[in-house]
């Protein structure tokens, strides 16, 4: 394709891409009917989308149909062709590739149709000045570049400031996005629209318990959320979900009662925490909270799922909200940066901050550090202990770390005199609900450190002082 000015093989392939999987629509926004070299593709290209902005299903019989009163169909093979285009269609995640070559031959081609025109006006137009004529091929050129690019368009500052205004004047103390612990909204003023947050901390430290409790907490406020889980099943994430829901805390946490995950998944659960389990299921049934547990799902698949279901809760007059990844270190790269781990991360990082201003939500991923954190006496997370440290904090707009103390005290040396046992286990028992959640980066406001409730064994995490 690279000699010539058409794109034919990309305009099937596009063609054939959201034909397979409709959704293939939201990765190219920007493609137009004009683009296509061929006429009778950017028809079907055109029609395909608007029957899928109607809310219909596209597929090759759909369109043939739909495009029945078109003879070009049957001169191109007709169904048998629209069938062909699909059994060859590349992976939906490529669309927004070959949706820029069909852009790029677009534009090289009126940019071909200028050049003769203002050939032509500069050897017979002699009413105008060469200046004239110039002017005129750059408004042109201009246009030609916007028409094929779809240009965006630049706001002003007094528009900025009004929106700010406008979001300030909405929410007011009362985040549109909440974390759910008190402390942690006031700092942060919730999470924002179109940024990254990174949540991290070692294994053990609760990442997974915080991420789902947020999710939790802005679905109970009728915004959707969508948790994408890269390890754990649905039934461990249910059972974390239903735990969480049920807990009910009152005090320093000796009076905290709900159910235990390890009671409920071994069977043994009694009747009364069967019924909060129940009763958490029937709650949450009704509230814009979706899961997704695929492993090694790719930024690409991340989007194409998130604008599906975004389409459907907009329907349903629903607001979207947050996307979780858990955890972005899982997270499939898009590119072979053969075996580069450093550029691997990199380019998942930049992907999902670029995937935040796509959709206009608030992105929070969980992330793993790295064992520095192991090193050191009081075990207090670092922006330095994230992986490829430079990247992940670059990207991120929030950068939250957290830390368990109790989790360090759970084992001494071999060595321990039973004094010191004692010690370490009163120590233990005294910090076993503490979490410490340190805002470690805020773009938008402070940073510092708030105290949390956490209940390990149920999934759950609550403001420290109720």
């Amino acid at each position: 394709m690279s000699g010539s000015l058409n794109s034919i093989e990309a305009e099937q392939a596009l063609l054939g891409a959201v034909m397979f999987s409709n959704d293939g629509f939201d990765l190219v926004p920007h493609v137009r009917v004009e683009h296509f070299s061929e006429p009778i593709y950017g028809a079907l290209f055109g029609k395909a989308r608007e029957m899928v902005q109607a809310g219909r299903n596209v597929d090759p019989v759909l369109l043939a149909s739909a495009m029945v009163t078109d003879g070009r169909l049957a001169e191109i093979g007709g169904l048998a062709h629209l069938v062909d285009l699909v059994g060859c269609a590349p992976p939906v995640y490529l669309a927004p590739d070959y949706a820029r070559e069909i852009i790029d031959r677009a534009l090289r081609r009126e940019l071909i149709n200028q050049a003769r025109q203002l050939q032509d006006m500069a050897v017979n137009d002699h009413q105008r000045c060469a200046q004239d004529i110039a002017a005129e091929a750059e408004r042109s050129l201009e246009g030609a570049q916007e028409a094929a690019c779809h240009a965006h368009r630049l706001s002003s500052g007094s528009d900025a400031i009004q929106a700010a205004l406008s979001h300030a004047e909405r929410f007011g103390d009362a985040p549109e996005y909440p974390a759910g612990l008190t402390q942690l909204d006031r700092m942060l003023g919730g999470f924002q629209r179109g940024e990254l947050t990174i949540l991290a901390g070692r294994p053990g430290m609760g990442k997974s318990i915080v991420g789902l409790c947020v999710a939790r907490t802005v679905a109970m406020s009728n915004r959707g959320a969508i948790y994408f889980s890269l390890e754990m099943s649905d039934h461990s994430l249910g059972l974390r979900l239903a735990c969480d829901t049920s807990f009910k805390r009152s005090g320093s946490g000796r009076s905290s009662w709900g159910p235990i995950m390890s009671t409920v998944s071994k069977g043994r659960a009694d009747l009364e925490e069967l019924g909060a389990v129940r009763e958490a299921q029937r709650l949450i049934a009704s509230k814009p909270l979706r899961l997704d547990t695929r492993p090694g799902v790719t930024v690409s698949q991340i989007e194409q799922t998130a604008r599906k279901q975004f389409r459907e809760w907009r329907g349903q007059g629903i607001e979207p909200g947050p996307v979780f990844v858990d955890h972005l270190g899982l997270v499939r790269p898009e590119r072979d940066r053969r075996g580069s781990k450093y550029a691997e991360t990199a380019d998942v990082s930049r992907g999902l901050a670029e995937l935040a201003k796509r959709l206009n939500v608030p992105v929070i991923a969980l992330c793993q550090l790295n064992r520095g954190v192991e090193g050191r006496d009081d075990k207090r997370p670092q922006l330095s202990d994230l992986r490829q440290a430079g990247e992940l904090e670059e990207d991120a707009r929030m950068v939250i770390l957290l830390h368990r103390p109790a989790y360090y005290l759970r084992s001494g040396p071999e060595d321990e005199s039973f004094e010191k046992r004692m010690d370490r286990e009163a120590e233990a028992a005294r910090l076993a609900h503490v979490l410490n959640l340190i805002v470690a980066k805020n773009s938008n406001g402070p940073v510092g450190e708030i105290k949390a409730f956490v209940d390990v064994t149920r999934s759950a995490v609550r403001d420290w002082e109720v």
